[in-house]
């Protein structure tokens, strides 16, 4: 059996999460609806397949139903920051329509189409958004937190699904995204619900959790320890080293800056602000040295950067991968290596600390966990910095 461990709390990864509930823009009446304009949004995946059919058969639906006036945009919304979609949205909004059709939400701009929704629904425009696998679940488990409920309309298809797929699935939605445009109260209620198992109960207030219950120490070695965060959806699936917060403590010795500092917002599931602290606690899971807290507090940094898109990059479905370079002095210090076998095993400070711990700082806190999705992209570029060098100097600048 594993040793206890050194305390009954742990830290809760999750970090700062917190779920907004978001009111629903009031719905016109089927009137009002036809006698103004609806904007058609179009982010470039309407170019894929047969996806271009979608939004000509769901005009037709609704021209048969006396809405005619449409208002057509088309604009990537690929590698927009939250600051870019707000700005989009108000564009948007100023383009004087009465409701919003927006597509597609099939993979990795899931994240951003569901930030353009909650952010015309907050200006008071009606919207629909659809989505296709992998992004229906992905585009679900972002408004699980962000909104708690949004309009979409699911497709059953992919890249590869045929003309007549395609078309019959629009044709079939046409009177849902009516509906959805259309009505208020109880029945909007249940046309905007989304489903999601995780973080149905509230968060500590004191940002720790409780060890699992039992009449000994044996519920509290590392198997039930794992169990219970695993029941809770927290880490990226491997084992972790538990963050007690005496490990921490050790941590915080190599980092001079205020662990309340956000160092990005806005992303992942959780739309919560990533902070110092949680990318500490981050990599005392992963089981990285305290002495590997520059290098992997640069490397947060660096992706958080805009021109690296980490919205989309936490949550694509693409299969890449980041690649962390670090050199200098601070690289040998730590034990990096870089000769040969060095992205296979045996070096601790190499991939499967550093790099784990700048990933799993998402995992956790902005909740990119996997579904029926694929977990993410993880390009990382290069990382250069200016760091204190030695234990003695970082501790003297705190």
């Amino acid at each position: 059996m594993n040793p206890p461990l050194d305390a009954d709390r742990l830290l809760d990864p999750r970090g700062n999460l917190q779920r907004v509930h978001l009111e629903l823009a009031p719905r016109p009446d089927a009137a009002a609806l036809a006698a103004g304009r609806v904007l058609f949004y179009d982010n470039g995946k309407m170019d894929v397949g047969h996806y271009g059919c979608i939004f000509d058969r769901i005009k037709l639906g609704f021209r048969n139903n006396g809405i005619a006036r449409f208002h057509d945009h088309r604009e990537t919304i690929r590698g927009k920051t939250s600051t870019d979609i707000a700005d989009m949205a108000q564009a948007f909004h100023a383009m004087n329509v009465s409701a919003a059709v927006i597509g597609l939400a099939d993979m990795g701009v899931s994240p951003a189409m569901v930030a353009l929704t909650v952010v015309l629904e907050k200006l008071g425009m009606p919207t629909v958004c659809l989505t296709a696998g992998p992004g229906a679940q992905l585009s679900v488990a972002h408004t699980y937190y962000r909104a708690g409920a949004l309009c979409f309309v699911p497709f059953d298809m992919y890249h590869a699904s045929g003309a007549e797929t395609v078309s019959t699935q629009a044709d079939a939605c046409v009177p849902r995204v009516i509906s959805m445009l259309t009505s208020n109260g109880p029945e909007l209620e249940i046309l905007a619900r989304v489903d999601y198992a995780i973080d149905t109960l509230p968060l500590s207030v004191d940002g720790l959790i409780s060890a699992p219950a039992a009449q000994d120490h044996a519920a509290r070695d590392l198997d039930a320890i794992y169990e219970h965060f695993e029941s809770l959806h927290i880490g990226d699936g491997l084992p972790f080293v538990p963050p007690t917060q005496a490990r921490y403590g050790q941590m915080r010795e190599y980092c001079p800056f205020d662990p309340g500092e956000v160092i990005v917002e806005g992303v992942g599931p959780s739309g919560t602000s990533l902070t110092i602290r949680d990318v500490l606690v981050a990599a005392v899971m992963a089981g990285s040295k305290p002495e590997y807290v520059p290098i992997v507090l640069t490397a947060v940094r660096a992706i958080s950067r805009p021109p690296y898109g980490l919205l989309q990059a936490v949550t694509t479905s693409f299969g890449g991968g980041h690649f962390i370079l670090a050199s200098g002095p601070l690289a040998r210090e730590i034990g990096m290596h870089g000769g040969q076998g060095c992205l296979g095993p045996g070096f601790r400070a190499n991939a499967p600390s550093d790099a784990r711990s700048t990933w799993s700082s998402s995992t956790s806190a902005a909740r990119c966990r996997g579904m029926p999705i694929s977990r993410a992209s993880r390009r990382l570029r290069s990382i250069h910095t200016a760091w204190p060098r030695s234990r003695r100097s970082v501790r003297g600048v705190r």
